[in-house]
């Protein structure tokens, strides 16, 4: 479970890493700040993975406030950067998404900032923040975006609109970790998510779900493990390599969106102890939805199950819980070979 004081200790990790970040250099690398929460990272020589962009990785944590793990994942990294046990030779943006939601102790201000991109009008924090992250999105070349989810988690999982480049890059850092996928434009009722805006600027790149939020060694280790294989990954390729092959299980723990439940009244209260990637049977009894017995219309494992005691406000049309189901090999394949 995570620890109740991991907000302190995650606003305390913030602000030595930001001083560390303040430096001209990190290891071999000169260090660039682009903004007060975005800094480039540059190799003394570097081979540009796409030679439009000038970006070849960004790396993004605190795209929620409460979702610390990825500030730890930054950390290690500098850390070998600092002492030169890792020295890329592509350049790295790491990029703190909302320091004000993280130090209120909150997921977000006003709006969810993993909701707030592409949008026409920016009037409150996070669809400034946005924004302004837009700007370094459409010049880089890979995306990162570590999250946590908000309750327990039965495993890590990577999570992104379908991309073959992107599915492949996933398969690359971290070849057994399930992969949930989605075809249509957004998951979230036409929102815009950090992945979603940098895929339909030409970008590729993933979120990765490292667990249940907090600060768990096991999850440190897993992001850190991933990130520096997309280095590899990308360093090879602006090498001029072709990506890695698929490894045989690739099609193996791939999931797509089934089916969301959602309140129409607003009122739910769903059983505990449902965990994201649980698999669930049919005729379950899940809880009560608009007044009424819910039970799982078929076999499957649910998704972001949403508890007031999490801190969600009911209201209605709101998502309470998400199925998915397995892709089957030929359906993965038709869309690896984009057909």
């Amino acid at each position: 479970m995570p620890n109740p004081s991991y907000i302190e200790e995650s606003i305390a990790e913030v602000d030595g890493l930001l001083l560390r970040l303040a430096k001209n250099n990190i290891g071999s690398l000169s260090l660039e700040s682009i903004t007060d929460r975005a800094f480039l990272l540059n190799p003394q020589e570097r081979r540009p993975t796409d030679h439009r962009r000038k970006i070849d990785l960004t790396i993004q944590c605190l795209t929620h406030g409460n979702e610390v793990g990825g500030v730890f994942v930054v950390s290690e990294l500098i850390r070998l950067l600092e002492q030169r046990l890792l020295e890329p030779k592509i350049n790295i943006c790491l990029t703190l998404g909302n320091l004000e939601a993280l130090r209120a102790g909150k997921r977000f201000l006003e709006s969810d900032l993993n909701r707030s991109f592409g949008l026409e009008r920016h009037t409150n924090p996070e669809e400034k923040l946005a924004l302004g992250l837009e700007e370094i999105y459409r010049q880089t070349f890979a995306l990162i975006d570590l999250h946590q989810t908000q309750g327990p988690s039965a495993e890590p999982f990577f999570i992104s609109k379908f991309d073959p480049r992107s599915f492949r890059l996933m398969r690359t850092c971290l070849p057994r970790t399930a992969v949930v996928t989605y075809f249509e434009k957004s998951f979230a009722q036409g929102q815009m998510t950090t992945v979603n805006y940098h895929l339909l600027h030409g970008g590729i790149g993933f979120g990765l779900e490292l667990g249940e939020k907090g600060i768990q060694a096991g999850q440190i280790e897993l992001g850190l493990s991933a990130i520096i294989k997309a280095i590899a990954a990308l360093e090879n390729l602006a090498r001029g390599k072709v990506w890695p092959s698929l490894p045989p299980q690739y099609a193996e723990q791939v999931y797509t969106f089934h089916e969301t439940q959602r309140t129409q009244t607003g009122e739910f209260n769903l059983v505990p102890g449902l965990s994201n990637m649980k698999s669930i049977k049919k005729d379950t009894v899940l809880g009560e939805i608009d007044g009424s017995s819910y039970r799982a219309p078929f076999d499957g494992k649910v998704l972001f199950p949403v508890y007031k005691d999490q801190g969600a406000l009911g209201r209605p049309n709101m998502d309470v819980l998400r199925y998915i189901r397995p892709l089957t090999r030929d359906e993965l394949d038709s869309h690896l070979n984009g057909s």
